[in-house]
């Protein structure tokens, strides 16, 4: 029987608020000093957690169904992900190309598509953020594939499969860059290759699936017993962030623009993002009682679409209705609350339900 991981859903909410401060710090710039100005640089990490925690349900949800690589498997899982994400999308980047200038065919393609992650010129494009759902969406392509590899070799072969297809996407951009073919960014962008693709940060989604292997006990994935796995989680997460702070160059920089803070936000602070998530996972402290509030839980299943409407044109919209003075950050969540019920769990039920075409 599978466990019911509430306060990961809760977790959901904090990474989404996380995100919002990020991008709305520079407008309360004069409300906090410089230090912790530059502290909330580096809050863009709340990417991070939904990476790794995409991580982790994919494979505690889906890794024994999709081991065989099995094809009417594979497509019902897949159209089970994208009915997860899509619609909720697809209506507002609509609805956003129909009430603004619309761009060049391209740029609509990609945005539509969800492949515009893959190109510098169009990383920001449509709505800015949806970058990490290029990302998102690379990992679930290829999770049952990961999968079968796990099951088959091991992690370590897992783990060289993906370096070799990472280097083999960065080759096929820079190849194309030298031969002057690559007019529009298709990994040609050290940063945005590290920043913002499935194969600069796929070790993020790969300690996920591991803690998922280490909590379904599957033969040769169990790992060592963490005590206080929550303390110890969210104060490496908080020291990540401090370590990063004398790597910006500047006041609104971060830190992962310096090499070390790089590794620090790539390799490190995933380590103890998982291991925070193993203790809201099988320990009760009082964070775990927070997050499974069923506020905290209501505010997760609206994470996603908070997190589409929070920057760019929905909140646009609503700036030119009512501009709030904390930058409309309850409004979002109501509306984002209103619009997971209205929207985007019906449409995941209807999809999930209907029955497979595919032999």
């Amino acid at each position: 029987m599978k466990q019911k991981f509430s306060a990961l859903t809760g977790l959901r909410a904090i990474a989404a608020i996380m995100i919002f401060v990020y991008h709305n710090r520079k407008f309360w710039r004069n409300t906090f000093p410089d230090y912790i100005n530059r502290f909330l640089n580096e809050w863009h990490i709340g990417v991070t957690i939904f990476f790794v925690l995409s991580g982790f349900l994919i494979a505690y949800n889906y890794y024994e169904k999709t081991i065989e690589l099995n094809r009417s498997a594979y497509w019902q899982y897949v159209r089970t992900r994208l009915a997860r994400i899509y619609p909720v999308y697809l209506l507002i980047i609509v609805a956003k190309y129909c009430f603004t200038t619309a761009p060049g065919s391209l740029e609509i393609f990609l945005n539509i598509s969800l492949l515009k992650g893959y190109f510098s010129s169009f990383v920001l494009s449509g709505i800015p953020q949806s970058w990490s759902l290029t990302v998102e969406l690379t990992f679930y392509a290829l999770a049952p594939v990961l999968f079968w590899i796990i099951h088959r070799y091991g992690i370590i072969q897992c783990f060289t499969a993906l370096l070799i297809f990472s280097l083999f996407c960065i080759g096929v951009g820079f190849s194309l860059d030298y031969l002057n073919l690559n007019t529009k960014g298709f990994f040609n962008d050290p940063l945005t290759i590290t920043i913002s693709t499935f194969q600069g940060r796929f070790f993020e989604f790969l300690l996920g699936v591991l803690l998922a292997l280490h909590l379904k006990e599957i033969k040769n994935f169990k790992l060592f017993r963490i005590k206080h796995a929550t303390l110890i989680g969210s104060t490496g997460i908080v020291l990540c962030i401090i370590a990063m702070i004398p790597l910006q160059k500047e006041i609104w920089t971060h830190g992962f623009e310096n090499p070390f803070g790089l590794a620090i936000n790539h390799l490190l602070l995933p380590v103890f993002i998982s291991i925070l998530l193993l203790g809201l996972a099988t320990e009760k402290t009082w964070l775990s009682k927070i997050l499974q509030t069923k506020l905290m839980i209501q505010m997760g299943y609206a994470s996603f679409i908070f997190y589409l409407i929070h920057i760019n044109f929905v909140n646009s919209v609503l700036w030119n209705i009512y501009a709030f003075p904390d930058r409309n950050f309850m409004l979002l969540w109501v509306v984002a609350w209103l619009a997971y019920h209205a929207i985007e769990k019906p449409a995941y039920e209807y999809l999930k339900s209907k029955p497979s075409t595919t032999s």
